[in-house]
């Protein structure tokens, strides 16, 4: 559902937007001061190869950490990942460069770097919440799914109180189609923020994997009340009330998305394949060219409908 490790990590974690400090010489207070003050391009022109260079043990490891955060909130990853690199090169044992590495690498993609990183993490810290989870999506988008949920289980020890985390868990148990424990889950979500639209969405589809479509419409529908301008839930609820063969209802959800976008690929599909069971085919293929017609990012949709209208061409 969601990359949470990207949120998790700026609200509560080693590796985050608002890092613990460590302390040390007056040296580096000018540096620090720059750091809490949001001035990273000074930092960083503070901490130059030059000064780097005069520096010794805990004020050099010190400043590693400093500078490539700094790197990385002035938008310039790879200088931070090179920094990051070398300071955990040259201090192996410490937490907050070997995390701050892991993040960076996750976060570019390269999980088969960062997953050792992690590991390096939980080799001083076994308990640590943000190496955990990092490892849980790792192993997740690899298709490890009974490990992928023992690291979220750990992580989940520290981050109980992260809704974020909850749904992240539960999208692996849903995989696993495990959705008595995916629903526990995504309750516990719910209960940390209450009506939230993921979180409903994920119950909606945890009730509806299990076989309980009636509910997970009226989740559906709970959820379109509560964000209103949310069409893509509108247009999933349509969706799923075609499976339940209620199409008069599904096409009043498609008929709302329209209203607000008239180009909407997916609800002229939607609205199509209920002009079709009324018998309407002039109109479905009408809204089928215009879906037909639809967004690069409705690509799917589009070529759908091009096939579908097609095929009305051709009936007699």
């Amino acid at each position: 559902m969601t990359n949470i490790l990207l949120i998790v990590l700026g609200l509560a974690g080693a590796a985050a937007s608002a890092p613990v400090l460590p302390s040390g010489s007056d040296r580096l207070i000018r540096s620090k001061q720059l750091f809490e003050a949001g001035n990273f391009s000074e930092v960083i022109a503070g901490l130059s190869p030059e000064a780097m260079q005069k520096l010794r043990k805990d004020d050099l490891r010190q400043a590693y950490f400093l500078l490539g955060v700094s790197y990385e909130r002035s938008q310039q990853g790879d200088k931070a990942l090179g920094v990051y690199q070398l300071g955990a090169k040259l201090f192996p044992k410490d937490i907050n460069l070997l995390s701050q590495l892991a993040y960076l690498l996750h976060r570019s993609g390269l999980e088969e770097h960062a997953a050792p990183v992690y590991r390096k993490v939980l080799d001083i810290h076994r308990n640590n919440a943000a190496a955990h989870l990092g490892l849980g999506q790792i192993d997740h988008s690899l298709g490890y799914l009974e490990r992928s949920t023992q690291h979220y289980e750990k992580a989940l020890e520290e981050w109980k109180g992260n809704a974020g985390v909850w749904r992240d868990y539960a999208d692996v148990l849903l995989e696993m189609k495990d959705y008595k424990t995916a629903e526990l889950a995504v309750n516990k979500a719910l209960d940390l923020s209450r009506n939230n639209p993921e979180s409903l969405v994920q119950l909606a589809f945890v009730q509806r994997g299990s076989g309980r479509l009636s509910e997970a419409l009226k989740t559906l529908e709970a959820a379109i009340q509560h964000h209103p301008r949310r069409k893509d839930i509108s247009l999933l609820r349509a969706l799923w009330l075609l499976e339940a063969d209620r199409f008069q209802e599904a096409g009043t959800s498609a008929q709302e998305a329209l209203n607000a976008d008239p180009n909407n690929a997916l609800a002229r599909w939607i609205r199509a394949r209920v002009h079709l069971q009324a018998g309407r085919g002039r109109e479905a293929r009408r809204d089928l060219e215009a879906a037909a017609a639809g967004k690069p990012q409705a690509l799917f949709v589009s070529r759908l409908s091009a096939a579908m209208a097609s095929w009305l061409k051709e009936r007699p």
